[in-house]
């Protein structure tokens, strides 16, 4: 019957693996036997004990079952400091900047908070506004973590800066690339990558805007450009603006620009190439040099867009704030639209113009006052939106890693620590360094008040040198809240107030 021939095969199936059973040596198969992590490739490790180290930890010597394991091998936690030899597997690793270097090969300055760690106002003092965090960890030598995208983007524009050389007829098939992601995730250190890759190769003309808000923001001195008399005053001009957006693309690019033939169309200066009619400008009185910057500046962007013997990379970081509404106002106090802003249009247009042989990266903002402006839609050529990635648990730990080993990061860093960090920032690289800029993780800062206010009218020693670390050995001591240190001041004054009784 055929429940009968079932039988027979499930008995035929139990004596084949028994057989096979047979064969096998003996071994605990349990979860927690040290040979099923020595076969499973896995090492017996209690709970928050790994190392600081990049490195795999070494198994607990438990069983003679785990003597032969191999040692597992990572990659180093550093990269290449030359962004030109970073490559795809260099993701995850971490490359070192020097702040004095970067002066030269961002005159411009850097777009996002990595700016104001490396040029801030340097101060030991605690702040009362949040804005200013980065006052307190200002460094020298910072870290920047390769991220995927940045390499994705190193690897796509290499490829476009070669497109038609061998036909003599170079040109570019993308109008460009925007990133835009969470607030804080990391897209404003993309763009510093790319365009150090970019100045560090020597072969691209770059074009770097790294605070595009300030040009619909109101600010700076500027004019309107009505065409008629009668008009509302709804057309801005910025000739301040203007004269510092030339002055740093000359400094960045000047042997390239020499080499550039100015195209005259809106300015009155006669100039062989670019660098030429910006001296001219800078050299003019006060008025002509503010009548003339506007239509200089137009100029040398329709030089840079008819170029074809240099690629052109046009690096604009929070973008977006070029495609809402501005914050000047025309004569009927209404605010104006950030496309009559002459200069925020006139950069706008990189995702829309046919440039010869030109790309755009931009990054939005998701903070502040544009945070929730749109970024465009696709061009002509067709514009490529990245979504930037969070951090990592994996990444948290590598950066305060090297923080710790660079000296920056007085806190050790152990498990417990990268899991609340990563639960706390959610993967964020702008919050992780705020974070990691507090003495609440970073117990060597001293960056919080010596004194605390408890209750009403005395205050308290709470944190700094005192309590931190020992004053003859340096290493540090225990932490103590303002509770246990307030019961140990009532104990030391017990125990004098005893000595002076003794005495009498």
């Amino acid at each position: 019957s055929p429940m009968v021939a079932w039988l027979g095969t499930v008995a035929g199936v139990g004596r084949r693996m028994a057989s096979v059973a047979a064969m096998r040596p003996t071994v605990q198969r349990s979860l927690f036997s040290p040979a099923w992590h020595a076969q499973s490739g896995r090492s017996r490790l209690p709970r928050f004990s790994r190392g600081l180290s990049d490195d795999a930890a070494k198994p607990e010597d438990a069983d003679a079952d785990v003597v032969n394991v191999a040692p597992q091998q990572s990659k180093p936690l550093l990269a290449d400091e030359n962004p030109t030899k970073h490559r795809q597997e260099d993701v995850g690793k971490i490359y070192r900047i020097d702040a004095e270097k970067l002066k030269k090969i961002f005159p411009e300055g850097l777009c996002g908070e990595l700016h104001n760690v490396l040029y801030g106002k340097r101060t030991k003092e605690a702040h009362h506004r949040n804005d200013k965090w980065w006052d307190l960890v200002l460094k020298d030598h910072p870290g920047i973590l390769i991220r995927p995208e940045a390499m994705q983007l190193i690897s796509s524009l290499y490829c476009l800066s070669k497109n038609g050389l061998k036909k003599g007829a170079p040109r570019m098939d993308s109008a460009g690339y925007l990133l835009d992601g969470a607030s804080g995730v990391g897209k404003s250190t993309v763009l510093n990558h790319v365009v150090h890759w970019a100045r560090s190769s020597g072969d691209w003309l770059v074009v770097f805007v790294p605070q595009a808000s300030r040009l619909v923001s109101g600010l700076g001195f500027y004019a309107r450009g009505d065409p008629e008399p009668e008009g509302e005053g709804k057309i801005i001009l910025q000739p301040s603006f203007a004269l510092e957006f030339l002055s740093t693309l000359v400094e960045a690019n000047k042997e390239k620009l020499t080499k550039l033939p100015f195209q005259k169309k809106a300015s009155t200066i006669e100039a062989a190439n670019v660098v030429d009619a910006v001296q001219q400008l800078t050299e003019l009185k006060l008025e002509l040099k503010e009548a003339q910057a506007m239509d200089v500046f137009l100029d040398t962007l329709d030089t840079l867009r008819e170029q074809t013997e240099f690629p052109l990379l046009v690096a604009v970081d929070e973008f977006n704030a070029l495609q809402g509404m501005s914050l000047y106002e025309d004569y009927k106090l209404k605010l104006i639209p950030a496309h009559n802003v002459v200069m925020a249009e006139a950069l706008s247009r990189f995702t829309a113009d046919t440039w010869k042989r030109g790309v755009l990266v931009g990054a939005a903002t998701r903070t502040g006052k544009f945070g929730n402006v749109p970024l465009p839609g696709h061009g002509k050529k067709g514009n490529r939106h990245s979504v930037v990635s969070h951090y990592s648990r994996d990444d948290i730990k590598r950066y305060m890693t090297f923080m710790y080993q660079a000296g920056d990061l007085f806190t050790p860093v152990t498990d417990e620590l990268v899991d609340y960090m990563f639960f706390t920032t959610q993967g964020r690289a702008r919050i992780v360094e705020e974070y990691l800029g507090s003495e609440v993780f970073n117990r060597g800062l001293h960056n919080l008040p010596k004194k605390r206010k408890v209750g009403r009218w005395y205050h308290l020693n709470e944190g700094g040198p005192d309590t931190m670390f020992h004053p003859e050995t340096g290493k540090p001591q225990e932490f103590y809240t303002h509770v246990e240190i307030e019961q140990m001041r009532l104990e030391n004054e017990r125990k004098r107030i005893q000595e002076l009784d003794g005495f009498a």
